[in-house]
């Protein structure tokens, strides 16, 4: 285990004690996929639950503590802002590196910064609630664009927040194995695609895969540290030579 992943484990392990023996709930900041699966070395399912905010977003916070043991829960610690330019006919084209740039010009952490999505003129970002207030004070601009930033407080607002961008993708493989599927939509050989496997950088579901030969089921969510993230959405008929055809759906 290098020392990164070493070091996030036992933090991990820490809130995982501390909500035991406090009898509390214990939160992370937000956490990539292949931090957040760590937590399944040493915790059991019940005592885990992750969220970032809304449906597929892929940085997360893991909360411990079991609700039906503690007899009561709480919401994560999570706001989603919006960033609208003040003048929308005038704005630049806005990247999520150009979001996450002036976030980080205002100092903050990038564990406390969760997904960014951008939609149109606009920008939508999943913070601690620690570091809302603070944004929505000091962001005035990104790169020459004045913005207005303020939380989406009600719930009618947070259903209007988009969702993640997918590419629909058609693969044509020998078999449906997943070292198969990598290696086609990476573009790289099998070989290469199975030592992804051993070297722990593939997570199936939120959790960290090293079987090349796996089959995965419909609707399971890879995530491949360096490569992307997709969701297996099944097969479809054979070619006349015999290989398969796979449909997925990558994040953008």
């Amino acid at each position: 285990m290098d020392k990164d992943i070493s070091k996030i484990k036992k933090r991990l392990e820490d809130l995982y004690r501390q909500s035991y023996t406090n009898n509390s709930f214990m939160f992370t900041r937000f956490l990539s996929p292949s931090d957040a699966a760590v937590v399944y070395d040493f915790a059991n399912d019940n005592s885990v639950k992750m969220w970032g905010g809304a449906e597929g977003c892929e940085r997360v916070i893991v909360r411990f503590g079991d609700e039906s043991q503690l007899g009561y829960d709480v919401d994560f610690p999570i706001s989603v802002l919006k960033i609208r330019p003040l003048n929308p006919r005038f704005c630049e084209p806005l990247t999520h590196r150009d979001y996450l740039g002036a976030f980080m010009s205002l100092g903050l952490e990038r564990d406390t910064i969760g997904d960014i999505i951008v939609k149109e003129k606009s920008g939508y970002a999943f913070v601690c609630d620690s570091i809302a207030g603070h944004i929505c004070e000091e962001l005035d601009s990104i790169r020459n664009t004045t913005v207005f930033c303020a939380r989406c407080d009600d719930a009618t607002e947070r259903e209007a927040v988009p969702g993640p961008v997918f590419e629909e993708c058609k693969l044509i493989v020998p078999s449906p194995r997943i070292d198969a599927m990598l290696s086609k939509l990476y573009n790289i050989s099998r070989s290469e695609a199975r030592n992804l496997f051993t070297a722990g950088m593939v997570l199936v579901n939120g959790r960290s895969c090293g079987n090349e030969s796996l089959t995965p089921k419909e609707k399971d969510v890879f995530a491949v540290r360096g490569y992307g993230k997709f969701i297996f959405d099944g097969t479809g008929e054979k070619t006349k030579k015999g290989n398969v055809m796979v449909r997925v759906r990558r994040y953008l």
